[in-house]
């Protein structure tokens, strides 16, 4: 799982992120990691990246949703849903 979030308030902290599978807090990483793409936009200094393996098994056949979410306030920055055949669509993208 990879991305960027910031926080606006303070933009240029690092931000704690949950993710978050099925409601469960399955991993909680920092979005920090310099990405020139992000620099370039002019969102903070740029250090808002994360790149984060999740080990999260995700049983076959039923739907689930995968979220990340700012730990301060658990306000969401992406999620995303899988149905039973597998097939995921964006709830709410960044």
């Amino acid at each position: 799982m990879a991305g960027w979030a910031h926080d606006a308030a303070q933009p240029d902290a690092p931000v704690c992120l949950d993710i978050v599978v099925d409601g469960t807090i399955v991993a909680v990483t920092v979005a920090a990691e310099y990405r020139a793409d992000i620099a370039a936009a002019g969102v903070g200094d740029g250090r808002h990246g994360f790149d984060l393996g999740v080990q999260a098994a995700l049983a076959p056949g039923v739907p689930h949703v995968v979220e990340v979410r700012r730990s301060a306030d658990e306000t969401v920055i992406c999620a995303m849903a899988t149905d039973a055949a597998g097939v995921w669509r964006p709830l709410l993208a960044a």
